[in-house]
């Protein structure tokens, strides 16, 4: 089966097929093998594919890797930006004789020679005659505006042109000029909408709002067009927080579509697009029950839509169950969750052959599968789904490991945590370790993000060490997670402070544990002074980790025999239980579960307060 790529957020069926045609409907605009540019693209890209296969090392496959993936986003963007230019020019009347010449040079290929027709400067000139022709002569007004409109669109040519331009420089600068000077000529749809998408793509959230609502304004009332400006507007408030407002805009987008859909079946494809925009709000605004019902709507669809177009909707539908089986987590409708996340596989898995659905995502559906199968105990499961998803995710990245090396760590820390709870220690050992070995090179080649996963898996392997008594490697992991925490946290106190505590007080107990009652208690200390700090400024949140510092203080105190202190440290523990018993009721927000930033009922919370609340030993330490 022949990938077809198609535009993304566009409402015509425009695509470049197999062999290169660029089509705007069924109508053939192009052929992009006939642009020098894209051939010379291609050439960079094969020998960069050779370079990469030649490599004899990991950290030259790294290297190599990072070119390889630069050229190929460049050329994902080109065809992107060529399909953007296509839908423009096929609705632009063709009635100069510039517009003429752009147009050989287009079905040429020669986009460039195209760019050089449209001469920003003969286009400023020519421009500002005409505006000075429509203040000096308004009986001639209409024949001035339809020459402004028509001076418009060629800017907009020559903006998404220059778009194309990825050896010139001042790309960026030059497209946004052109653009403008577009708007400058004649105010319409296309041109602002087309802005504003450049400008999200190039991360501009406020400036693309801002001409998004102009296009708004452009846009005739309850049409395709306004449903689409509506949805890029909620997606682009969203990504900026404005939650409220990205509502208000999926709602007005959800009302036409109702409205239309009676007597417009093509609207379908673009209502099944807004409810799953309108679902993902909800589900980060914990309106769960609402985000349900819509995916579910959206699922109805879907499915109804891929019965006619399998290879365009049963991506879709993939996704749908997926988010759906990862909402019903959130619901903690394990079932439910499980159910559809395996029909979301059994789905990849039919269509897989035609490679409708990338291996990637079916990595990540079995990941998200197998991590319900162990909350719901089901190990054996989540062990044989972790592994596939572990298999698909290593020979992906033996092809590319920039992108999906960070994808294979996630899998193995998750294996490791699974062997753990079932007992195979020494596959969860391996496990870690390979895990960390792989985050060590990620950071060696400039990844400096993932210093906080290293700590993280640093400290479960410490954990895991601990508990097979190699007590020694468990104390240079711990020490090793701490210097980078500490480090961290320098720049960012809010952020790592509480992991800062969290690393002093399991190596508390760990020198407990070795018969270091010195190391301990200077541990717990500073542990337990880290911890009462945070819980001054953000008391309900903190609380009980303080009380959990205080418990595993107390019993290193009684072993010491030091009762009195360990027993003024229990009354504390006490004291902070009846706290928190107390105000549960009012609580508006889950408390953090102890030590692990994972929320939890408050119930639950003063329960596993108090089950340490008489001085026994933790059974173990606590985990990031």
């Amino acid at each position: 089966m022949s990938e077809v790529f198609q535009s993304k957020n566009t409402i015509v069926d425009s695509r470049i097929e197999a062999g290169g045609d660029v089509y705007v409907g069924d109508t053939r605009i192009t052929n992009i093998f006939l642009s020098a540019d894209y051939k010379k693209l291609r050439d960079d890209i094969q020998e960069a594919e050779q370079d990469f296969n030649e490599a004899t090392t990991d950290e030259m496959r790294l290297r190599k890797s990072a070119k390889l993936n630069k050229l190929r986003e460049t050329e994902k963007d080109f065809k992107q930006d060529i399909l953007r230019l296509a839908e423009t020019f096929s609705h632009i009347s063709i009635d100069t004789e510039r517009l003429r010449k752009v147009q050989e040079y287009i079905e040429q290929g020669n986009f460039r020679e195209a760019g050089a027709v449209l001469k920003a400067e003969d286009l400023s000139n020519e421009q500002e005659q005409l505006l000075s022709a429509k203040q000096k002569a308004l009986e001639r007004l209409v024949d001035v505006d339809a020459k402004l409109r028509s001076n418009a669109e060629a800017f907009l040519l020559k903006a998404q042109l220059t778009a194309t331009d990825y050896i010139n420089l001042h790309r960026y600068e030059l497209t946004k000029r052109y653009f403008e000077n577009s708007i400058n000529a004649f105010s319409y749809f296309s041109n602002f909408f087309e802005y504003a998408r450049f400008l999200r793509d190039h991360h501009k959230y406020k400036e693309a709002e801002e001409y998004l609502q102009q296009a708004l304004i452009l846009t005739p009332d309850s049409n395709k067009h306004q449903v689409l400006i509506l949805n890029v507007l909620g997606v682009v408030q969203s990504t900026e927080n404005k939650l409220k407002e990205a509502e208000i805009n999926f709602q007005k987008a959800f009302d036409i579509c109702i409205k239309s859909l009676s007597n417009d079946s093509s609207f379908l494809p673009i209502f099944l697009r807004t409810l799953n925009c309108f679902a993902n709000l909800q589900s980060k605004n914990n309106l769960l029950d609402d985000a349900e019902k819509k995916f579910q709507e959206a699922l109805d669809i879907c499915n109804e839509l891929a019965i006619d177009n399998r290879s365009l909707f049963f991506n879709a539908l993939a996704g749908l169950y997926n988010n759906l089986g990862i909402l019903l987590i959130k619901k903690n409708e394990l079932q439910k969750a499980e159910s559809n996340l395996e029909t979301a596989l059994k789905i990849i898995q039919t269509v897989q052959l035609d490679k409708a659905i990338p291996p990637d995502e079916i990595a990540k559906t079995l990941h998200n599968l197998a991590t319900l199968q162990r909350q719901m105990n089901k190990l054996e499961d989540a062990e044989k789904n972790h592994l596939k998803a572990l298999s698909i995710r290593q020979k992906l990245a033996k092809d590319n490991p920039e992108a999906f090396l960070l994808d294979v760590t996630h899998s193995l820390n998750n294996l490791a945590i699974l062997y753990e709870e079932i007992g195979k220690l020494d596959n969860a050992e391996n496990y870690y370790q390979e895990a960390l070995k792989i985050y060590k090179l990620l950071v060696s080649s400039g990844s400096q993000a993932l210093w906080n996963d290293i700590a993280t898996i640093l400290n479960n392997l410490a954990i895991l060490q601990k508990n097979t008594n190699k007590l020694e490697q468990s104390e240079k992991n711990h020490l090793e997670a701490l210097k980078i925490l500490q480090k961290l946290a320098e720049q960012n106190p809010q952020a790592f402070l509480p992991a800062v505590a969290l690393s002093l007080y399991n190596l508390g107990i760990l020198y407990r544990k070795a018969n270091k009652p010195q190391e301990s208690e200077k541990n717990h200390q500073k542990a337990l002074e880290i911890r009462r700090k945070l819980a001054e400024q953000h008391r309900q949140a903190f609380l009980p980790s303080v009380a959990d510092s205080l418990n595993s203080f107390a019993v290193l105190l009684k072993q010491m025999n030091r009762h009195d202190e360990s027993q003024a440290m229990l009354r504390e523990v006490h004291e902070i239980c009846m706290e928190l018993k107390e105000r549960k009721n009012d609580m508006e927000q889950p408390l953090q579960e102890r030590l692990q930033g994972k929320a939890v009922s408050p119930n639950d919370a003063i329960a596993l307060i108090r089950k340490y609340g008489e001085g026994n030993e933790p059974e173990e330490h606590d985990r990031f």
